[in-house]
C-alpha cells in the first residue's frame, strides 16, 4: 500500500448545530480531537481537512492538519461524503501530482476514537490482500429507540 491519506469532512453549515465541528468540548473545539488521533497514530501520510469554512480552516491549521483547499460551495451543502471524498482526492492528485492508494474517513463527530482504532484499521488494511475498505463501528448496548418512542415519533 503507498499513500494513506487522512480526511475530514468538516463544513460549516450544519442544519443542526451550525459550526459544530469547532464548538467547544471540555475546552478543545470538536475537530481538534479527530486532527490529534490522526497524527499520534503515525500511520497516516498525511491529515486534510475538507472545508468551506475560514473558522475551521484557521483552527484545524493550528491543531495540524492541512487544509490545502476551500470546498466548493457545490459540495458543502447536505451531501453525500462520497463526493467530499473524490473531490478531495481530485484535488490533491491533479494539483499537488500526489498519488493517493488509500483513504482513511476520519468523522469530527466522533471525537472519542482512540489513536490504536486507527492504527488497528490500517494494519488491517495493509494485512489483507483482498479487502479495498475497513471500517470500524461500536456496539451500542440497548436498542437506539427508546422503548417509550412512538413510532410516529420517528
Amino acid at each position: 500500500v503507498g499513500n494513506i491519506v487522512g480526511i475530514i469532512p468538516a463544513r460549516g453549515g450544519s442544519v443542526g448545530v451550525p459550526l459544530k465541528n469547532i464548538k467547544r468540548l471540555n475546552g478543545k473545539p470538536l475537530i481538534a480531537y479527530t486532527i490529534q488521533a490522526a497524527l499520534a497514530s503515525n500511520c497516516l501520510d498525511r491529515v486534510i481537512v475538507s472545508t468551506d469554512h475560514d473558522d475551521i480552516s484557521r483552527i484545524s491549521l493550528e491543531y495540524g492538519a492541512e487544509v490545502p483547499f476551500v470546498r466548493p460551495k457545490d459540495i458543502s451543502e447536505d451531501v453525500d461524503t462520497e463526493l467530499v471524498l473524490q473531490h478531495a482526492i481530485k484535488y490533491i492528485e491533479e494539483n499537488e501530482n500526489y498519488k493517493i492508494d488509500a483513504v482513511v474517513l476520519l468523522q469530527p463527530t466522533s471525537p472519542f476514537r482512540k489513536v490504536k482504532t486507527i492504527q488497528k484499521c490500517v494494519k488491517l488494511y495493509k494485512e489483507t490482500d483482498d479487502a479495498d475498505s475497513v471500517v470500524s463501528v461500536n456496539n451500542i448496548e440497548g436498542h437506539i429507540v427508546s422503548p417509550t418512542m412512538k413510532v410516529s415519533d420517528l
